[in-house]
């Protein structure tokens, strides 16, 4: 698992193409952040990257503990970063036709 919440990065450095994805598609890096941290999905994505998300459960964790505002996980319950565990090279929304 490449959870960065243990032996890798508490923050990570966003990449300009990030930044720039991000800023078309409306997405905050408060949420970025939060996905960043609290992110339990993983998928390999290959180069040694790999796609980070929040599962629903988790999600349902987070608001529970008050971790995070109902708002801030409508923000976060579709957003995907694709990161080495230190870099976020792009974010995107993942579609509704799960």
């Amino acid at each position: 698992m490449h959870n960065t919440n243990s032996a890798q990065a508490t923050q990570a450095f966003i990449c300009a193409h990030a930044l720039l994805r991000g800023q078309q598609r409306g997405i905050k890096q408060s949420a970025r952040e939060i996905v960043f941290s609290y992110g339990d999905r993983e998928e390999e994505a290959g180069g040694g990257l790999y796609r980070l998300s929040i599962s629903k459960r988790q999600m349902k964790l987070l608001l529970d503990r008050k971790v995070i505002a109902p708002r801030q996980a409508e923000r976060c319950s579709r957003l995907t970063l694709v990161t080495d565990g230190w870099h976020i090279v792009t974010n995107y929304r993942a579609s509704r036709t799960h």
